[in-house]
C-alpha cells in the first residue's frame, strides 16, 4: 500500500495540503494554549496586594498639573492591576521662557494606592518592577505622568 497515491492523498483519504493545514492549525493552538498558561500564572506565582507609592514627578506643566485630582484612576490594566491617586502635592514651581512666553513648571508628588502582585521582593505594576528610583508611569485616560519611585509602603493583603 503506497504513503501518497496519485491525487497527492495520505492513504487514499487525505489531501496532503489538507494535512498540512490542520497540522499547522493544531501547532497555533497549542501555542497560544501555553501563552494563555503562562500569563494567567502569575496570579499563582505572585500575590496581590495594596500598597502606597510616593512617585515625584518633575518638571510637569502647570496645564497638565491642573488636570491631576484626588480619585483619579488609572487605565490600561494589565492582568488586573489598578491604582488611585490618594493625593498630590506642589514641591517647587519654576518658569521657562520659549521665545515671548514663559511657561510655568511643577515638581510634583504623588502618592497612588495601587494593587500589585508581590513575590520575594518584587513589586509588579503594569508590568514594571517597581523599587526606589526606578520610573514608573501613573495612566488615566485624561492624562498619563511619568516619575521616579521614592518609597513603597505596603498597606493590606488582598483575600483571594
Amino acid at each position: 500500500m503506497q504513503i501518497l497515491d496519485k491525487k497527492g492523498r495520505f492513504f487514499g483519504k487525505v489531501n496532503i495540503i489538507d494535512a498540512t493545514i490542520l497540522l499547522l492549525l493544531v501547532t497555533i493552538l497549542v501555542a497560544w494554549a501555553g501563552l494563555i498558561k503562562k500569563t494567567s500564572s502569575i496570579d499563582h506565582a505572585y500575590k496581590r496586594q495594596i500598597v502606597i507609592v510616593e512617585l515625584e514627578a518633575r518638571d510637569v506643566p502647570v496645564q497638565l498639573y491642573g488636570l491631576i485630582k484626588k480619585g483619579d484612576k488609572s487605565v490600561g490594566n494589565d492582568l488586573g492591576y489598578h491604582g488611585v491617586i490618594e493625593k498630590s502635592e506642589k514641591t517647587e514651581i519654576r518658569k521657562r521662557n520659549f521665545g515671548s512666553k514663559a511657561k510655568g513648571y511643577v515638581d510634583v508628588r504623588l502618592y497612588l494606592r495601587l494593587m500589585v502582585y508581590i513575590e520575594k521582593g518584587i513589586v509588579l505594576y503594569n508590568n514594571t518592577k517597581l523599587k526606589p528610583g526606578v520610573t514608573a508611569t501613573f495612566s488615566t485616560p485624561k492624562y498619563a505622568i511619568s516619575g521616579k519611585v521614592i518609597t513603597i509602603e505596603k498597606k493590606e493583603a488582598l483575600c483571594e
